[in-house]
């Protein structure tokens, strides 16, 4: 049996290289290293744009303009990288990619549903015509945070399920997605005397 070494786990620099250089390759597999590195330079990324827009002054609009039209373009762009290297840890455990794709589905849907029963609580909203703007604005707000903490759930528990997914080490050895990133081989069956 050959041997094969474990590489050691990838550094926050190479990760993110690594998941910029792959932005939209959706096959092959991430480490979990690389995939929790990505995460945390999301989140620094989004804190910093956070931190630079809030020196944008607000009488600015050319600036304020420019800046949103550039974080648009990057969002976009994150999503997609996002979305690789996502795709490419659950194929690490040998999961497919559509258990990311089911809740972007998932939320799609919510979101719709969202809006549709936003505006039909408003339309249907029985009130008295002596009720303040006040008033009916709380019964509105009221009423969707029922439905939303209802539906919310079932997304909220797949997105525990998701979590757990990314936790995983990998399956040792190739699987129908490709080689392990870390080297490491199936173990191999003991032979039968």
């Amino acid at each position: 049996m050959d041997q094969v070494m474990e590489t050691p786990n990838m550094g926050f620099i190479e990760a993110i290289k690594t998941c910029f250089k792959k932005s939209f390759v959706f096959k092959g597999r991430a480490r979990r290293s690389e995939y929790w590195w990505w995460v945390l330079f999301s989140f620094l990324l989004s804190f910093s744009t956070s931190f630079i827009g809030g020196f944008i002054p607000k009488d600015n609009l050319w600036a304020a303009g420019i800046f949103s039209f550039i974080v648009i373009l990057g969002s976009i762009y994150y999503f997609i990288v996002n979305a690789a290297v996502t795709v490419r840890r659950l194929h690490d455990i040998g999961r497919s990619g559509w258990w990311y794709g089911g809740t972007l589905i998932y939320a799609l849907i919510w979101f719709v549903w969202l809006a549709y029963e936003g505006i039909n609580v408003a339309l249907n909203l029985n009130i008295s015509p002596n009720a303040t703007k006040d008033m009916v604005s709380n019964a509105i707000l009221m009423e969707l945070i029922g439905k939303i903490l209802i539906t919310y759930i079932p997304l909220m528990l797949y997105g525990v399920v998701l979590l757990v997914f990314y936790c995983l080490d990998s399956k040792p050895g190739a699987n129908k997605y490709g080689d392990n990133p870390k080297g490491v081989p199936a173990e191999e069956p003991a032979l039968q005397e």
